[in-house]
């Protein structure tokens, strides 16, 4: 059983000198607190398989705004929709996972990825000397971390650009992209 996941600081390690057996001391935020507490009460005395990773910042509210109100801009300004040209910039990143699959399954998967938003796209490549379909599956923006969030938004931003509408300036994107930060 899966029993989530929570932001939290390794801030030290203890040692239980009858066992032999090592604690570690995580520190969680103040906002985490609920979470935590759900988890330790659901894991209690059970043996559980515990891994590790790198904190990666959730996009904010004011980048997600800025990504659909270019794509809006952009839309306006070449006739085509503002989901065309999110999945057009969506699909210009390298957040994807190549994946090879039996050719009449392409369109069950396309339709079953495609069910998680709108970026979350499909396109075939390629077809393998087995005869299997290679495809490159795009992942949407809501798992973005803020570094792919911002290749996203500096896609978009060029884009903007080449089709001569104002953009927001350096300093007012580095502003929006530190809201990660914080």
């Amino acid at each position: 059983m899966k029993y989530g996941s929570i932001k939290a600081e390794i801030t030290g390690m203890t040692r239980d000198y009858l066992t032999g057996d090592a604690q570690l001391i995580l520190t969680v935020p103040k906002n985490g607190i609920p979470a935590a507490r759900d988890i330790a009460q659901e894991t209690t005395g059970k043996t559980l398989t515990v891994g590790f990773a790198d904190y990666k910042h959730k996009r904010s509210v004011n980048a997600n705004n800025l990504c659909w109100e270019l794509c809006t801009q952009i839309a306006d300004a070449t006739g085509v929709t503002k989901e065309e040209v999110y999945r057009n910039a969506i699909m210009h990143g390298n957040e994807y996972t190549r994946l090879s699959i039996a050719p009449d399954a392409v369109d069950d998967f396309r339709h079953v990825w495609g069910s998680n938003g709108v970026g979350w796209t499909v396109n075939v490549i390629d077809n393998e000397p087995d005869g299997r379909a290679m495809v490159f599956a795009y992942y949407g923006s809501s798992v973005y971390d803020t570094k792919s969030m911002s290749g996203l938004i500096d896609r978009l931003m060029q884009d903007a650009k080449a089709v001569g509408i104002p953009t927001i300036s350096d300093e007012e994107l580095t502003s929006i992209l530190s809201a990660w930060k914080n």
